[in-house]
Order: structure tokens, then C-alpha cells, then sequence
């Protein structure tokens, strides 16, 4: 029975419903969030040798092989490059088949080493759920309503890049150490041969787009979600920096104002090899904006409006 694989790349927050921080251990569904990171931006952290660097701009991609879409396909790529096709989904909210849902609880899961885990790099990294449909902050969002979060088998021989993370956790002396492999993936059983299709709509609203459809030959149908560089996704292009200033972006998620920007620095011979982006998706909480904080910030906002009269 072949099986839909979803891929994972690039700087994307995994956001679950359930998070234990004593062991770890999370729990589906997983909001995936893309940080709206489209404009070129100064680094907050210089390079080793002092001098500024730059976080490039970073876009939104659906990745996929031409011949698994179907030739009535409503959406077509918009651009190709060899085999595959590319979809732009900036400002999208991307839903999976029916056949990826499940019904009733998910037991927990432990956190694969493809996904760096923000809660052992800085105390401050949660999302207020208020951030999950903000077009400003989210370049796009896809909900995994279930599956096993595990290393993509495609690169389960390269070795993983090592990472340490400047400055130190809050509280903490010792620079965190996160192990990482490449590119984290979700698959599901194709139940029929049937077409299936990624649906979408705007971000911030309910307007609904053209559907991507894909067919079942039989084989795996392989489907990969970036938020990365444009030539990076293209070209395969090797970041050799010492430090990966493309991590801040995650830092657009959550309010870090005055707060330390916590970056990986590449620990020498741990170089995974040329993979087009180095920094993959990384475990982020969700935090609920209580009641009374939203009564008291708009009472401050009806006390502003009557000292302006």
C-alpha cells in the first residue's frame, strides 16, 4: 500500500496541542507555523568576527513530483525544476486529505533529533494562540491532525549537525547542545486509488483556493513543506555559516522584546553535508491569553480613548 509523506524543511515552529516539559513528550495535533520571514532582515547576532549579517528572505514552498499530480489538478505548479514542482503557498492555511485524520486521543510521542526542541533553548518560546492566524507573524500554517513524527529515512545515513546554542539558557551556564538529523516527515496510508487533494484558504479569512490534486500510482507520493531561501529549495545550496542567524526568525512567534535571541553555532566536524538549509523545524509550546489579561488590555485601551477626548 503506498503512503502520502509529508516532509518538513526549513525554519518551521511545530506547535502541539499537548507539550509535558517534565518528560518531553508531546501529543497530535500539531499546528505547523511558518514564520512570516518574506523580507530580508539585519541579524540581531553578528558573526564571529563581529561584522553584521543578514537573514535572508525566506518563502513558503509546497514541493512535489509532476507526475503525482493529477492532470486535472485544479492548482498547477508555478514554477518546475527537473521532476518536481513548486507551489508558493505564502498567506495560505493548508489542510491534508480526509484520510490523515483519526478519531479519538493520540498517545504521546517522544521528539525525534530532526526537530530542535525550543523549550531546552530559551524559557520564553511559546505562541499565544491568537498568533496562529496572523498573516504578519505566520507566512503559512498546516495542521497535522495525527501521524508519527519521525528523521526522514531519505537521509537516515548522514551523520547529524551538532549545534550550541549562544547565549546560554536563562538561568543556565552551560550552552545548550542539540543534536539534529534532517528533515523531520509525517506519512499516512493511501486507504484507495482514488485522487486526493491539499486544500487551502487565505490565512486570515475563509476564502478558499484551487486545490492541489494528486493521484495514487501505487508508489509513495511525497510532498515537501519549506520555508526557506528561494535558491536553497532550487539549487540545494550549503549554508557554511558558523552561526545560523536564520533561527531568529522563530523569534517573530512569540514576544522576545528585551529578552536574549537565543542562535545555534555549528560545533566543528558535526557538518551534516550540503542539505539547502542547514537549521530545520523546532518544537514550539502554545500558551492561551487568559481573560482577565484581554479585560485588563482593553480597559487600558478605553482609558487611553478618554484621555485623547
Amino acid at each position: 500500500m503506498a503512503n502520502l509523506r509529508l516532509i518538513l524543511t526549513g525554519i518551521e515552529a511545530l506547535v502541539p496541542a499537548d507539550y509535558d516539559n517534565k518528560t518531553a513528550e508531546f501529543s497530535f495535533p500539531l499546528s505547523v507555523l511558518l514564520p512570516n520571514g518574506q523580507r530580508a532582515r539585519p541579524a540581531e547576532t553578528p558573526n564571529t568576527k563581529g561584522s553584521d549579517r543578514v537573514v535572508p528572505a525566506h518563502n513558503a514552498f509546497l514541493q512535489f513530483r509532476v507526475a503525482d499530480l493529477a492532470s486535472d489538478s485544479p492548482r498547477r505548479p508555478d514554477l518546475t525544476h527537473g521532476e518536481y514542482g513548486v507551489c508558493r503557498v505564502n498567506g495560505e492555511f493548508l489542510s491534508l486529505p480526509r484520510f490523515c485524520r483519526v478519531t479519538g486521543s493520540l498517545p504521546p510521542q517522544k521528539l525525534p533529533e530532526s526537530i530542535a526542541n525550543f523549550a531546552k533553548v530559551c524559557n520564553h518560546a511559546s505562541v499565544a494562540s491568537v498568533m496562529l492566524k496572523n498573516p504578519k507573524m505566520i507566512a503559512a500554517r498546516l495542521d497535522l491532525p495525527s501521524g508519527k513524527l519521525k528523521s526522514s529515512e531519505h537521509f537516515s545515513e548522514m551523520k547529524p549537525t551538532e549545534w550550541e546554542f549562544e547565549p546560554p539558557m536563562e538561568g543556565a551556564t552551560a550552552k545548550t547542545k542539540l543534536k539534529m538529523g534532517r528533515r523531520p516527515c509525517v506519512e499516512w496510508e493511501i486507504p484507495t486509488f482514488d485522487p486526493f487533494e491539499i486544500t487551502s484558504k487565505l490565512l486570515n479569512s475563509e476564502q478558499s483556493l484551487a486545490p492541489l490534486r494528486f493521484v495514487n500510482h501505487g508508489s509513495d507520493v511525497e510532498i515537501m513543506l519549506a520555508n526557506v531561501p528561494t535558491d536553497s529549495l532550487l539549487y540545494m545550496q550549503h549554508c557554511s555559516q558558523d552561526i545560523d542567524s536564520d533561527f531568529e526568525l522563530y523569534y517573530l512567534l512569540f514576544q522576545h522584546r528585551g529578552r536574549p535571541v537565543h542562535v545555534p553555532k555549528r560545533v566543528p566536524d558535526t557538518d551534516a553535508g550540503p542539505q539547502g538549509c542547514d537549521c530545520g523545524a523546532a518544537l514550539i509550546t502554545l500558551t492561551e491569553e487568559s481573560d482577565k489579561r484581554k479585560g485588563s488590555r482593553k480597559s487600558a485601551r478605553r482609558d487611553k480613548r478618554k484621555t485623547v477626548r
